[in-house]
């Protein structure tokens, strides 16, 4: 796995994120969603929006919530199922 892909990934992960929570301050790859109060509501927003940046479709058995626990982890799954590079 391509650690220079899976940081542009998470990198445009944590653009969506600042853009939907822009008072929450600071994160990164490893702070949790729910600490930061992404919601189903928040993971639906995302993943609509990662869909529209990076031109894919998730599958649905990916919309399960463990993938969704912080973005190094979602970024490590799109970059290993779906070979994207966030580039």
């Amino acid at each position: 796995m391509s650690e220079q892909s899976v940081a542009a990934l998470e990198a445009v992960i944590l653009e969506k994120l600042a853009l939907q929570l822009p008072d929450k301050g600071p994160f990164g790859a490893q702070t949790p969603f729910a600490s930061l109060g992404v919601d189903s509501i928040g993971v639906v927003i995302l993943v609509a929006e990662l869909e529209s940046e990076l031109d894919f479709v998730f599958d649905p058995a990916d919309l399960d919530m463990t993938h969704f626990t912080h973005a190094g982890r979602l970024a490590s799954l799109l970059h290993s199922k779906y070979q994207l590079t966030g580039e």
